[in-house]
């Protein structure tokens, strides 16, 4: 009997742990789920910031994406400071939002969350023409070109290099419909970043354009770890998922979900499945997450309307609402289809301010953005330096009426990709379960083959001992 013990002690082992390493559904094997709050950073009053991410924590969000600068090109935040400055080759984050920066990231410590950070989204600062008619003429001669960008990252780097144990990833691109961009910029900006922030092992994703011939932009590039395309907020969840999956087979990093649709939008270009009065709803925003996972996406990202841009009245949000959809039932429906709730650390006190401290900041915090130069330097602005660029960093804090977002241009929707049909995407989760399974009935076989003919050879020895009654005097013989 202990000749069998061995293999049955290894097969029983086997199975139990390829039970237990299976990235099965039965295991749940949760992949990140961040949130989108593009302009938290910008427009985001403090108590709302604090408010904000004990909710994520609370629902189980890994973090959430926020920008360094405003993508609604507004050059003055919340607290009615300058944001950022461009004089020549120097391109610079005012002290004052450094501290602001500081303080989002002290309040994402506390509550136990990440954060994804953008240093700047498309290729200029203030927007890169992104929505502007595709200017290329001027793509490379905003704030952020070759001479500025390593140090504009060391900026961004310096800033938050005290907090680099929340910053979950670094995030590169934009909504950079007009050109593909120049990857040196973005390698000298994201070079620049880590200098700064004196560590290089923070991971960097690159999210692009809803563009299908674009969601490869960069992946080559050494600096980019994962990729984050962006499928849009026309895509339905089959072209979303057939998108993801070809990006998945064609590079060999982690893919994320960079942009499926967000709760609530109503897309003012051309769109088919959405439009003014027809919004993306709960529904859509659950089945984009599950298409997503199918796919095999290694993260996935959430979106509502209101959130992303923090109340501002654009793509049928009604301003002001930026957490009305709080707690809404898609929330927990994309956390589901990423593997179930995540362990999250325990919260702990803020390491430069006390809780009094804090709170005193988030209490003073003003509620509203300034709209002119005068509203800002009234709010208590830092004065602007006297350079040739000011025209462009001011180019909305005028007098004049902001334009209507219906102004906006965006591309046209595209068609349908051919290369990849959706009904033939795999989930990569069922691929893996179907090899550990193989690869286990193998070793189970193997096993009982060697232990079913340990068997029948045991039984015959057995069998020619009772056949010769005499073999107990030849074996006593022969070991005589």
């Amino acid at each position: 009997m202990k000749r069998y013990l061995v293999p049955i002690l290894l097969t029983v082992a086997y199975v139990t742990v390829t039970i237990l390493a299976q990235p099965a559904d039965a295991q749940e094997q949760p992949i990140p789920v961040y949130d989108t709050a593009w302009q938290l950073p910008t427009a985001a009053p403090m108590h709302e910031v604090d408010e904000y991410f004990a909710h994520l924590s609370e629902a189980g969000f890994t973090g959430a994406w926020i920008s360094v600068l405003d993508l609604m090109e507004n050059n003055y935040n919340v607290d009615g400071n300058q944001i950022s400055g461009w004089e020549g080759s120097n391109f610079w984050i005012s002290d004052a939002h450094k501290d602001r920066l500081q303080n989002i990231a002290q309040l994402a410590r506390h509550h136990g969350i990440k954060i994804g950070v953008v240093p700047a989204w498309g290729l200029s600062a203030l927007h890169a023409n992104t929505y502007k008619g595709c200017d290329n003429a001027g793509l490379h001669q905003g704030p952020l070109n070759y001479e500025t960008a390593r140090g504009y990252g060391w900026n961004v780097g310096d800033a938050l290099k005290d907090y680099t144990d929340v910053i979950g990833l670094w995030i590169a691109g934009g909504d950079n419909f007009c050109a593909r961009g120049d990857a040196y910029i973005w390698q000298m900006m994201i070079e620049g970043v880590e200098d700064g922030a004196n560590t290089a092992d923070i991971p960097v994703g690159f999210h692009t354009p809803a563009l299908p011939n674009r969601q490869l932009d960069f992946a080559d590039e050494y600096w980019v770890d994962l990729m984050l395309p962006q499928t849009g907020h026309c895509a339905s969840p089959e072209k979303a998922a057939a998108e993801l999956a070809a990006v998945k087979a064609a590079t060999g990093k982690p893919v994320w979900a960079g942009e499926l649709r967000y709760l609530a939008i109503e897309p003012e270009w051309n769109c088919e499945l959405h439009g003014p009065g027809r919004p993306v709803t709960p529904d859509d925003v659950a089945a984009d997450a599950w298409a997503a996972v199918g796919a095999g996406v290694d993260g996935l990202s959430y979106g509502v309307n209101g959130r992303w841009q923090w109340g501002d009245p654009i793509h049928g949000s009604i301003g002001g609402d930026q957490l009305a959809r709080v707690g809404d039932w898609s929330e927990a429906a994309v956390i589901e289809a990423a593997g179930g709730r995540f362990e999250q650390p325990e919260p702990v006190a803020p390491n430069d301010l006390t809780a009094e401290e804090l709170e005193e900041q988030v209490s003073a915090a003003p509620n509203t953005l300034p709209t002119s130069p005068a509203e800002a330097e009234a709010a208590g602005a830092l004065p602007r330096p006297d350079n040739p660029a000011d025209e462009l960093a001011d180019r909305t804090l005028t007098e004049e009426p902001i334009p209507a977002a219906s102004t906006t241009v965006k591309p046209e929707a595209v068609a349908e990709p051919e290369a990849v049909a959706a009904d033939t995407v795999t989930p990569i989760r069922e691929k893996q379960n179907n090899l550990l399974l193989g690869i286990g009935i193998v070793v189970i076989l193997i096993f009982i083959t060697i232990s079913v003919r340990q068997m029948i050879t045991d039984w015959r020895r057995t069998s020619r001992k009772i056949e010769h009654p005499n073999h107990q005097f030849h074996k006593e013989l022969s070991e005589w």
